[in-house]
């Protein structure tokens, strides 16, 4: 790249390049820069991240580890590189940099500060309570539910805080977790953690992964009978039930989610009835379609992460994208097809069709970035060639 702008112009034009998705000129604009500014922590930390974008996690982990030799601790450098080892599957090194997420993430902030009163593992008897949080999302706060069981063996006292949509989920957690939503007051702790350091303090690799443990919830009847209802006009027709974007707030949606408009061809396979499993904005589109491919809205009747597991149990095949419901089904311990753009996420490994985390899931990924036609015609031909599940 011939260097036509300023330094700190250069600077604003590749993050400007990064923020749009154009990782790979964002890339070059940033190793230009280092050209003059190469003792700049930010500029090879955004470079790392494009080489992340790009699933390049080999050469992202040594420009995180510059920006970290000019500014030893970045939270921010030291939470990217954890995202790196773990995509790669060095869970070791990922776990002890992801811990970074403590201080990248004001979440809790004043809890976290209390570090001596953090907990790592050890046995808590004599009525000490562990208050135990979550600080991401509810998909991240499902892929660690199958370690619960091991928190509650150590601990005498547990005070489990959850995001409202996971509270009707916690049937069957051991009696000495207490379940709290977000928001209510804790009460009298003794040590804290955050759910996504429990991998970490348990020491898990990728061939160590505790198999989940099933969710406890009681079964809606109002999706039963509506799931019902459709299965009684044709009783040989697949029920599938259909997600297809995420949290368009979230940064990432716009490449791990797809328009409805987009599964056309697989809602035009005639011995089919879909259903809308899909919440939020995006449930919208299903009224976009003509009647004679519109998938059966279940959303009105989605009113927790219970109704929507009753609806996964009921119908015969989930087809959905990287949002929470597969980190749903896989902590119920169920199988679904799930749509990956590319490069995924670390918790669905670099290659083939199952995950380390959620082994009854089959995975379709974009063979290059924003493909989602070749995933999405694999689906249509192995679901036309289905009579059952």
């Amino acid at each position: 790249m011939t260097l036509t702008l300023s330094i700190d112009e250069l600077f604003a034009q590749a993050y400007e390049w990064q923020a749009s998705g154009q990782f790979l000129r964002a890339g070059h604009a940033y190793a230009e820069y280092l050209n003059h500014r190469g003792k700049d922590p930010s500029g090879w930390n955004n470079l790392g991240n494009c080489y992340r974008s790009l699933g390049c996690d080999e050469k992202a982990i040594p420009c995180f580890d510059r920006a970290l030799e000019l500014e030893p601790g970045r939270p921010s450098s030291r939470l990217n590189r954890g995202l790196s080892y773990l995509a790669i599957g060095d869970y070791k090194s990922g776990w002890a940099d992801y811990e970074a997420r403590l201080e990248a993430i004001s979440f809790k902030s004043e809890i976290v500060a209390q570090r001596t009163c953090q907990w790592n593992g050890e046995t808590l008897s004599g009525g000490e309570t562990l208050y135990l949080f979550g600080n991401q999302g509810l998909g991240d706060a499902l892929q660690v539910w199958r370690y619960l069981g091991e928190v509650a063996n150590r601990v005498s006292q547990v005070t489990l805080e959850l995001q409202s949509p996971l509270i009707s989920l916690t049937k069957n957690l051991p009696s000495n977790v207490k379940v709290i939503e977000r928001g209510q007051r804790v009460g009298k702790a003794h040590k804290w953690c955050e759910l996504f350091s429990l991998p970490g303090i348990f020491g898990t690799e990728l061939n160590s992964i505790p198999e989940p443990v099933g969710i406890g919830f009681d079964r809606d009847d109002n999706v039963l009978r509506r799931i019902e209802t459709e299965r009684r006009k044709d009783r040989h027709a697949l029920q599938v039930g259909l997600v297809w974007s995420g949290t368009p707030a979230n940064s990432l949606n716009t490449y791990r989610s797809l328009s409805l408009e987009k599964l056309r061809p697989v809602l035009e396979l005639g011995h089919c009835q879909f259903h809308s499993l899909q919440k939020g904005t995006p449930a919208s589109e299903v009224e976009q379609l003509e009647s004679s491919i519109r998938p059966v809205d279940l959303s009105s009747h989605l009113t927790d992460f219970a109704s929507t597991a009753t609806a996964i149990e009921a119908l015969d095949l989930i087809i959905t994208t990287d949002t929470s419901v597969p980190n749903l089904i896989g902590a119920m311990d169920q199988s679904a097809w799930v749509l990956l753009h590319e490069p995924a996420d670390w918790r669905w490994g670099r290659e083939g069709q199952m995950s380390p985390w959620y082994p009854k899931l089959e995975l379709f990924r974009q063979p290059k970035m924003r493909d989602w036609e070749t995933v999405v015609d694999q689906i249509r031909c192995r679901l036309a060639g289905l009579d059952s599940i």
